[in-house]
């Protein structure tokens, strides 16, 4: 606790704190026997008085407010000062400004700049497979996560592959260096919890989902020109198009739901389940209604192309007849 006061900006902690209390300063022109009636019981200084808003945080919010008295009187009284005023707009900007500079230096974008990779590009928009590897212009320093990125991928998707065909240590630096970024801005773009270990999994799933799609859209099953593309294109471009896929999917999707004479409901098993999976603000494979464990992103054109199929003129007009 004490490191985290130390370490924490002012106008953060009071944001922070004033979630859970409410500071009422005590009358020193009222005797104070009299005013304890009205007065909340917990004070640590017999000025400031404290009324707990969620009685299950009390007990943390009263570790935090002791270290501090005992850690720096007057910081303390200062801390409470602002508390006892309410949070003012100021304090609030202030400190949103101080908590993205932290995410910023942790490389998390700013949260419009993360949306730009759900930002659709068509096919022409990327760059020529580079069928002969370059070395970087710039030196990567990567720290100590550089391996990670390349390790949670999953191993039978053609980007993964790729990956291993590519034995050159900078290009495969270049990668993580990366995908650790697009990741990143994946998780504030999906407002994930980049604290919680299994966001950063999930996020870097996404991730090779999309950017495996872009390759077997535009190699087949064709690795040489998949390392060509990873070569010629930031990853960030493919994971656009990849994304692209499936909202061109939902596109052709809701125009024929606009000529087709039920809802969503009436598609019937399973294709009602895939287009309620295609259709949310962060579309789904709703692979349970084919027999899979349960929705996840969409990772391979057969994915896209179940959809397609079921969706398919001959085979509507076939459900709705035999309805």
């Amino acid at each position: 606790i004490l490191q985290y006061l130390q370490v924490s900006d002012p106008e953060s902690l009071v944001t922070t704190l004033n979630t859970f209390m409410k500071v009422i300063v005590r009358d020193t022109d009222i005797d104070l026997l009299e005013e304890l009636d009205t007065l909340p019981s917990f004070t640590l200084d017999d000025t400031f008085y404290v009324h707990f808003r969620d009685p299950s945080a009390e007990d943390a919010v009263r570790r935090v407010l002791e270290t501090a008295f005992n850690w720096n009187t007057e910081y303390y009284f200062s801390l409470m000062q602002e508390l006892s005023k309410g949070i003012m707009l100021e304090i609030q900007e202030t400190a949103h400004k101080w908590r993205q500079a932290r995410l910023s230096e942790k490389g998390f974008p700013e949260f419009d700049e993360a949306l730009e990779i759900y930002n659709c590009i068509q096919r022409n928009r990327l760059a020529e497979p580079l069928y002969e590897s370059h070395p970087s212009v710039e030196a990567i320093d990567p720290g100590g996560y550089i391996g990670y990125p390349l390790k949670v991928i999953e191993s039978n998707l053609l980007f993964c592959r790729s990956l291993h065909q590519m034995t050159s240590p900078d290009e495969r630096d270049k990668l993580s260096v990366e995908l650790a970024h697009l990741a990143n801005k994946v998780m504030v773009a999906d407002a994930k919890d980049p604290g919680v270990p299994g966001a950063l999994r999930e996020s870097l799933a996404k991730v090779s989902a999309y950017i495996n799609l872009a390759l077997e859209d535009l190699c087949g099953d064709d690795t040489e020109c998949a390392i060509g593309l990873l070569r010629a294109n930031h990853v960030e471009m493919l994971f656009r198009r990849g994304f692209s896929l499936i909202m061109d999917l939902r596109k052709d999707t809701q125009k024929v739901m606009r000529n087709y004479p039920g809802g969503v409901e009436d598609l019937g098993y399973p294709l009602a389940g895939l287009v309620q999976g295609l259709m949310k603000k962060r579309p789904l494979f709703a692979e349970n209604f084919l027999g899979g464990p349960q929705a996840r992103d969409f990772k391979k054109l057969e994915d896209l192309e179940a959809i397609r199929k079921l969706m398919a003129p001959n085979a509507l007009e076939e459900k709705w007849e035999a309805m």
